[in-house]
């Protein structure tokens, strides 16, 4: 795990070598607010500058006091101050409606983190980078983390050096964006200035000694002539993994003397990563603006699975056994290239956008059966790819129309064609012969394949002031798949003004998300704990692609699109200049959730017969799921944010924030289980008690950041400290409800200094998590073999505090 990182590091001197020789003067940083009702007023009080939002409208950017939608804005300063590398975790850090997981050992969760936006899925949420659609990733989450069987963007491919700012827009956009945005949209815009850049250097450690983080970050920009400009952008990552394993009570630790002895290795996993991204533009005339993007990632993880012992043939490679080492690489590549202008009284954007991410996963292990029929196994493993791609073509015009409002109307119209791909290419055949390799076998030839569709959408945006005090966005898309036919979404938004202190929001709109190709044909076969009625056991658990063999003899049927419907209300107070205040209740009604099924067991000899009856011979799994349009739910939710800001006689300034998320999920349909497990005397539903509260009780219903910011102007010391507080939740067992489990909520501290010195220099000293507080450990009768002291449902680290520090050069 050193060619990444070692990259990186070649590499990122030569940004310093350009900024060197290139003309530049120190910019000035602006300050955009936290929520979007920050008024222009309190920001003229203490010097910043007014956001322009450019999410969810296409009216040419609105101040961000003037969304008719909730629209939270993150700036490059805000994630700057936090020393981290990653945007989920900065996102999960800043926002109460945004809640990121820490999954360990969760068969490549932990090194793709699954963000949930409002309590839904994490594919519900669209991942935008400036204005322009992202790739998914090809990773599907099918181990024991948030969001299972979902299929999530790759937000860690971004540098957070190369950002402007992100926006998050809180409320369902199917109707402008397109497939993806039920729960809302993340915009990361990238910077785009003229002069000036940054290098910074991160290190730090948990408070038990492990989980070093080393980063490395640099960003500048170039002006290009008069008409201009590219920005430039390299981070490097070398992150060692952290082990919060138990001591280890299993049989196996008894048979092996062993008893009592740390034997695994379960936590955050090692981490080297590389990340590039450039962002240009040049102005050719008003009528021709060229403009391109992109970003270039390549990322290895180190975790493991549980211990095997060192017997048979196992122990002529590792007689004191081993624990089977899962080396995942995740590439991730993006590119947009396109043109924009002015044609008389008309704006048009001409874009062409190309993603693709690769998911490799690499595994140290040893294959037993072959082995046994050649006397030799290999103990590294390629175990095949992943890979999924699109190409998006757009064509936008626009144009305001004056009809005698107050204000011209904006009226917006495009066509939009996207173009998908799937390909998973096979392991070594050392890595499936037989059963395969331990703990995870590669795919095999039968489960190779690619795939493609594409869809052609059309849409319109309207958007004006009736009145004064009444603005209001109307909306509406047609979109056709190739594979599961058409689909129409309509938003209606409006803002009433009362005055400049009150206003009212609201929104109503239907949405969808199509099922994507991984979620259609993934296949794999995986070491899990798994509850499959009668308490949790470890077994090879085969997920299989729905319209694998398997999976229909199972009674898997093909996935259809889920819908949505969402309406929300929102009030926005501005008792003074300087205080802000917004509260926004939701509903979203989602049918036709795509979640991964139960685990059914196929060990019986009915089963088996049945199986192989019918062609299925292969023994190498003692579990098969697959994907499934597995229930209708409602989330019903409150979004609240608040913002004080005040600057003292001597020049000293001060603000104080508050974001509060409150959501709750309720089953109103679950689907129904297939006749065909009835009969063969499977004792799992479709949809079981875990899956269950996978939809409903394991997110935490509510998260509370309290934030405090004090600038002491004559020292140049920027202090920061929040209060976190992580909801309780429910981890539900399959067997029976005495199983269940409810995690306590949890409070914790995060503060830092930062000091400025000789005006380009800036040092931070920082601790998350200050008080060390951790997880409810897991009880001892869920918790396989005692290792696994916490779950990875969590939304708070199993790790503890977190020391660090960073130093940033700017010009």
């Amino acid at each position: 795990m050193t060619r990444t990182t070692s990259f990186a590091l070649r590499v990122l001197p030569l940004l310093g070598v350009v900024a060197i020789t290139t003309p530049f003067a120190a910019a000035a940083p602006a300050t955009v607010a936290v929520e979007a009702g920050a008024a222009s007023g309190a920001d003229a009080e203490v010097g910043a500058v007014a956001a322009i939002v450019v999410t969810g409208t296409r009216a040419g950017g609105r101040l961000a006091d003037d969304t008719i939608q909730a629209v939270d804005v993150i700036s490059s300063e805000q994630l700057a101050s936090l020393g981290t590398a990653d945007v989920a975790g900065a996102l999960n850090r800043l926002l109460a409606s945004v809640s990121v997981p820490r999954p360990h050992n969760t068969v490549g969760s932990e090194a793709v983190r699954p963000l949930v936006m409002r309590g839904l899925a994490p594919d519900q949420v669209l991942v935008l980078v400036n204005g322009k659609r992202r790739n998914q990733g090809a990773f599907l989450n099918t181990g024991g983390a948030l969001g299972r069987g979902t299929n999530p963007t790759d937000l860690a491919a971004i540098p957070v050096s190369a950002i402007e700012r992100i926006e998050v827009l809180r409320d369902g956009a199917s109707a402008r964006y397109g497939s993806d945005a039920i729960a809302g949209v993340i915009n990361i815009i990238l910077k785009s200035q003229a002069d000036g850049g940054s290098v910074n250097a991160t290190f730090g450690r948990y408070k038990e000694g492990d989980g070093y983080r080393r980063e490395l970050q640099a960003h500048t920009a170039i002006a290009l002539g008069s008409a201009g400009a590219l920005n430039l952008a390299l981070e490097g990552q070398n992150n060692s993994a952290t082990n919060r394993a138990g001591a280890d009570t299993s049989p196996e630790a008894a048979l092996d003397r062993l008893t009592g002895q740390i034997t695994q290795r379960i936590g955050a996993p090692a981490l080297q990563s590389g990340k590039f991204a450039f962002n240009g533009e040049y102005r050719v005339s008003d009528a021709l603006n060229l403009y391109a993007f992109g970003t270039l990632s390549r990322r290895e993880a180190e975790s493991y699975y549980s211990r095997q012992r060192g017997v048979g043939g196992v122990a002529t490679a590792y007689p004191n056994g081993f624990l089977p080492t899962y080396q995942p690489v995740i590439e991730d590549q993006a590119l947009v290239v396109g043109s924009k202008g002015q044609w008389g009284d008309w704006r048009y954007d001409l874009s062409l956008d190309w993603g693709r991410n690769e998911y490799s996963p690499y595994i140290k292990s040893f294959n037993t059966a072959l082995y046994n029929a050649t006397r030799s196994s290999p103990t590294d493993f390629y175990n095949g790819t992943y890979e999924s791609s699109q190409l998006v073509a757009n064509f936008n015009v626009a144009r305001s129309f004056e009809l005698g409002l107050v204000a011209p109307v904006s009226l917006a119209f495009g066509i939009e064609r996207q173009s998908q791909r799937l390909k998973l290419q096979a392991g070594d055949p050392a890595s499936w012969f037989g059963a395969g390799a331990l703990a995870m076998p590669g795919i095999s030839p039968l489960s190779a394949g690619a795939w493609r569709r594409h869809s052609l959408a059309s849409y319109i945006d309207v958007e004006g002031k009736l009145s004064q005090e009444l603005s209001v966005s109307l909306a509406a898309r047609h979109e056709r798949y190739s594979d599961f036919g058409s689909s129409v979404s309509g938003s209606l938004a409006a803002r009433y003004d009362f005055n400049r202190r009150v206003a009212l929001r609201a929104a109503i709109s239907n949405g969808f998300r199509a099922p994507t190709l991984t979620q259609q044909y993934y296949s794999s076969i995986q070491t899990q704990g798994q509850d499959l009625g009668a308490g949790v056991v470890t077994v090879q658990s085969g997920a299989f692609a729905v319209d694998s063999p398997v999976a229909r003899l199972l009674g898997a049927r093909d996935l259809k699109p889920e819908k949505s419907r969402s309406q929300t209300l929102g009030l926005v107070l501005r008792p003074s200049d300087a205080l802000s205040l917004t509260l926004d209740g939701y509903r979203i009604e989602v049918r036709d959730r795509i979640n991964l099924s139960s685990s059914f067991p196929v060990t019986s000899t009915a089963v088996r017969n049945y199986l192989q009856r019918n062609g299925i011979t292969d023994a190498n799994y003692q579990s098969a799921r697959y994907m499934t349009n597995a229930a209708d739910t409602t989330t019903t939710g409150l979004d609240v944010s608040g913002e004080y800001r005040w600057k003292l006689a001597n020049g000293d300034r001060a603000r104080g924030t508050l974001t509060y998320g409150y959501n709750r999920s309720r089953i109103d349909r679950l689907a129904d289980s297939p006749a065909i497990l009835t009969q063969l005397a499977i004792p799992v539903r479709l949809v079981e008690r875990r899956e269950i509260g996978q939809l409903t009780d394991t997110n935490p219903r509510q998260k509370l950041i309290l934030g405090g910011d004090y600038t002491l102007r004559a020292a140049n010391l920027d202090l920061h400290a929040s209060v976190n507080r992580f909801g309780a939740f429910s981890i539900l067992s399959n067997t029976n409800a005495s199983l269940d489990q409810r995690f306590k909520r949890k409070w914790t501290l995060d503060v830092s200094a930062s000091h400025t010195f000789r005006r380009d220099w800036r040092w931070t000293v920082g601790v998350e998590n200050l008080t060390n507080i951790r997880p409810d450990r897991t009880r001892p009768e869920n918790n396989t073999g005692g290792s696994f002291q916490y779950t990875s449902y969590s939304p708070l680290s199993a790790d503890g505090a977190f020391y660090y520090t960073s130093l940033n050069y700017s010009w």
